[in-house]
């Protein structure tokens, strides 16, 4: 993943997952973020993917986005499932950079 983000399961329940990003650099403190998330695939099940926006927030805590998955499937070893994250990441000066990962989404006692 991109050391210039910093992706956060910022609540995970069995009906819906919200993942928030924010980004780290300096420089990007006037961005905006878009894309989307794909997903889920696995090779161990059959899934039907879907596609999720990538919403532009603002708050104090330098989160710029947000994305909400309805019905997860949460990354285990037995099944491990994968989104694809394609963002786009925007400056004030109309210039742009493209980001494009996997990553998985996991339940805790903490994001519950």
């Amino acid at each position: 993943m991109d050391n210039s983000i910093e992706i956060t399961t910022s609540e995970a329940t069995e009906s819906h997952a919200r993942l928030t990003i924010r980004l780290r650099n300096k420089e990007d403190r006037d961005a905006k973020v878009v894309g989307k998330l794909v997903g889920p695939h696995c090779l161990e099940s059959r899934t039907l993917p879907a596609t999720y926006p990538v919403r532009p927030i603002e708050t104090e805590a330098g989160i710029v986005a947000e994305v909400l998955v309805t019905e997860p499937c949460y990354w285990t070893p037995e099944l491990p499932f994968l989104y694809q994250l394609d963002l786009e990441i925007h400056d004030p000066q109309g210039t742009f950079r493209k980001i494009s990962d996997s990553c998985a989404l996991r339940r805790s006692k903490q994001n519950e």
